[in-house]
């Protein structure tokens, strides 16, 4: 991996989201995401910091299998923690979605303990649905207009 992808991707990142990712797996979770703009038009952002230009992390959109709603996700380095980015990146993901891609549902899946990105998730107005979380997977939702 390159080093800021690297970076994003440590092990303390992916402890709520799964196990870390070998080269090869990167390689193709990023393809797949470049994938998504050529044939759906939209996929990932990287989130580069206005004052230093450095890439801090990652967001963006990606459908899911079996389902027409769009799910949005945020990745960031975890000394932005508690910055206000993944709120602000989501914010402009969720926009794209409804504004944009015409999405009429959007959700975000994150680990239960994961209470940053719950944070997160509550603040862009997302709610939770209790039908598809469980007690190791939250499932929060936002309807369009």
């Amino acid at each position: 991996m390159s080093p800021p992808t690297e970076r994003i991707l440590s092990l303390q990142v992916m402890e709520h989201i799964g196990e870390p990712l070998d080269q090869a797996a990167a390689r193709k979770l990023m393809a797949t995401h470049a994938g998504y703009w050529v044939l759906l038009g939209f996929g990932g952002w990287s989130v580069q910091e206005t004052k230093s230009g450095e890439i801090v992390g990652l967001t963006g959109l990606k459908s899911s299998q079996g389902s027409l709603d769009l799910e949005v996700g945020w990745i960031f380095k975890p000394k932005t923690w508690g910055r206000g980015y993944a709120t602000e990146a989501g914010a402009v993901a969720l926009s794209y979605a409804f504004d944009t891609v015409g999405a009429k549902r959007v959700f975000a899946r994150m680990a239960s303990a994961n209470y940053s990105s719950i944070s997160v998730a509550r603040k862009l107005g997302m709610h939770l649905d209790s039908d598809l979380s469980n007690s190791s997977i939250s499932v929060y939702v936002a309807v369009g207009k």
